[in-house]
Order: C-alpha cells, then sequence, then structure tokens
C-alpha cells in the first residue's frame, strides 16, 4: 500500500515490480473471491442488498415465471445508425443547480436484465470513441450495506413488508475495505503514471469491469440520482455526486463519502427510535439506515449475486429457482433471520 501511496508506483522503473506484485494480489483476490460465502459476507458486514421493482403486469407472477425484465430511463440514439430505443419512464440529470435537465440521448438500465449485463466485462469499455457504458444504459446504482448486528433483513432493506413483496430483491457481496483501497490506490497510481507505464493502466482498466465496487458510502440516505459534473457538451455521468468536480477530483461531501469506502464495515447505524405511525401509539425500532453508490461487475464463479424476492406468508427471501446462484441455497430461501440460512 505504501508504495501505492508513494505516487511513484509506476515512475521510472518501479512500473514492471508494481505490476507484479499487483498481478499477485490480483490472482488472491479473484481466488478469494469464487470462495465467498452467503453467511460469511453477512458475519463480516460485506454484504450488499438492492430491491429492483417488478413491472405492474408481473407482479401476481410466481417468481419461478418472472423472467428477466428491464426498466429503463430515458432514450437513446444510436450514434451509428441513428436508430432510436425508447425507455420506460422519464429521464433527467442535474447539470449545475439545475435538476432534471433533459438528455435526449442518454439512457439509465436498472433492472434485472441490466444488472446482469453490468457483471460481463465486455459491456464496458470503449468502441469507435463511445463508452460503451453510456450506449448500454449501465450506469452506477444505489444499494445498502447489511450489518450483522441486525438479525432480521426486513429492519435492513429499504422497502418494507407489502411494498418489498413486488420487488427482487439483489445481494450481492463486496471485497473486504481493505481490498478496495488497494484497488483504488492501483487505479489511481497507474492512471497518473500511464505515460511511463502504459501497461499499468491498460491492465487496472481491464480488471475495474471485473471487481464489483463502492463509489460512495454514508451511513444515512443520500438521496443519490444522476448528475452531469462535465464541463463540455459531451456528457460525464455519474451517481450519486452532490458537488461539482475541482480539478478533477471528488470534492466536500463526496469527497468524504468517497473516503467511507475504505471503513465501510463501520457505516450501519443500528441504535433505535421511536417511531410515531399514522395510527396509534410510538412504537421503538431498530433499523438499518445507510445507502452506498455500488458499481456491480463480474463475481468469480456463479454463487453472485443471489436473485430473491420476499415472500410475506413465510416472511423468506425466496431465491430464483432459474438462477444458478439459487442451487447453493439450501431450501431456496433466505430467512428474514438471515443468520439461519444454510448454503452447500
Amino acid at each position: 500500500m505504501e508504495r501505492l501511496k508513494s505516487g511513484n508506483a509506476f515512475a521510472s522503473t518501479n512500473g514492471a515490480e508494481t505490476m507484479r506484485i499487483a498481478e499477485l494480489w490480483w490472482g488472491f483476490y479473484k481466488d478469494w473471491e469464487s470462495k465467498d460465502r452467503v453467511k460469511a459476507a453477512f458475519d463480516e458486514g460485506r454484504m450488499t442488498v438492492r430491491q429492483i421493482p417488478v413491472p405492474k403486469d408481473m407482479q401476481s407472477k410466481p417468481f419461478g415465471e418472472i423472467a428477466d425484465y428491464e426498466l429503463i430511463y430515458g432514450t437513446y440514439k444510436n450514434k451509428a445508425t441513428n436508430e432510436v430505443a425508447k425507455g420506460e419512464f422519464a429521464f433527467g440529470i442535474r447539470r449545475g443547480e439545475v435538476e432534471k435537465q433533459a438528455y435526449p440521448n442518454e439512457r439509465y438500465r436498472v433492472g434485472t436484465n441490466a444488472l446482469k449485463e453490468r457483471m460481463n466485462p465486455a459491456n464496458f469499455g470503449m468502441d469507435n470513441g463511445e463508452r460503451l457504458k453510456y450506449r448500454n444504459g449501465l450506469h452506477d446504482m444505489s444499494a445498502s450495506l447489511c450489518t450483522p448486528k441486525l438479525p432480521k433483513l426486513t429492519n435492513q432493506v429499504r422497502w418494507k413488508h407489502g411494498e418489498l413483496s413486488v420487488r427482487v430483491t439483489v445481494f450481492m457481496p463486496l471485497a473486504w475495505p481493505a481490498d478496495l483501497e488497494a484497488f483504488y490506490r492501483l487505479n489511481a497510481a497507474a492512471k497518473a503514471g500511464q505515460g511511463t507505464y502504459p501497461n499499468g493502466y491498460v491492465k487496472t482498466t481491464e480488471w475495474r469491469r471485473r471487481m464489483t465496487r463502492i463509489k460512495l458510502a454514508e451511513g444515512e440516505d443520500i438521496g443519490a440520482g444522476l448528475r452531469d459534473v462535465g464541463t463540455s457538451d459531451k456528457p460525464k455521468i455519474r451517481y450519486g455526486m452532490k458537488e461539482e468536480l475541482v480539478d478533477g477530483k471528488l470534492s466536500g461531501i463526496d469527497a468524504t463519502r468517497a473516503e467511507n469506502v475504505f471503513k465501510y464495515t463501520t457505516l450501519p447505524k443500528t441504535e433505535g427510535e421511536w417511531s410515531k405511525p399514522k395510527w396509534g401509539k410510538p412504537v421503538f425500532v431498530t433499523n438499518s439506515t445507510n445507502e452506498i453508490v455500488i458499481a456491480y461487475r463480474e463475481h468469480e464463479g456463479d454463487r453472485f449475486p443471489l436473485f430473491t424476492k420476499y415472500d410475506l406468508s413465510t416472511q423468506a427471501f425466496v431465491c430464483h429457482p432459474s438462477e444458478p446462484s439459487s442451487k447453493y441455497i439450501v431450501g431456496g430461501i433466505i430467512p428474514n433471520e438471515w443468520a439461519n440460512t444454510v448454503e452447500v
């Protein structure tokens, strides 16, 4: 880590040795990732959760009959063919102080189909000068961190009860904070040193497409949305940012939330508070409230991500029977009390 922080990891003759060490780390990391397990990720505070709304015409179907689906914000115009693909929802991005500005040639895809596409490294990179992330509408998304301090998942997920039952809940583990920091430092060093050791930047760019990462993290709701932080007519879209870039770097609260990534296991709040319902007496509740901005990417092996749907009658998260990851969960369910999960 000190080598990466030094500012000269890829300077002069250092590049080859830095990459030799980085290659060893990457190999160990991907091997560890392939062996990761559900309960270990929960126990260690590394599990994330995201809920994806099920389209209304599918909500009454048994979960096993719900195929992958699209949820698209905005309209995309193919720059090569001029073909236009229209989304289901209005699309707006903040630029400067103006909210929801129209971007007629951009889109944002958040359905189950698009989440799976984020797992494919081939959907990122460049093609004839166009960024594939923009072409495919695969920008970062929001999710929440789970905490081992709360035994019930319903005290941790964003949507509750009936609303939770009409959403697909996706569980995805993260790397340890130290590994996330190692990669961020490596990526920054390789970018800064691409003039003297271009192979380092080429390699880390490849790895970026193959590692799920948090970009921003906060112990409370961020109120995340899309923002154009570019300074030209060409959009530079970021998710969750509240401030403008300063000399190309994060500033203010965004910089703080980026540093929070390196201590993300400490962020979820678990203290109780009194809540006044619409009717009746106040009740004491213990919920975890937090939000992260996450880049879903390839996970080594087929154990993750887990696609589930909450069943009100059994109070459990039922795994989709057609997903490869489901075969590792005994009985095909993740109980609301997550510690009772049994996996093979």
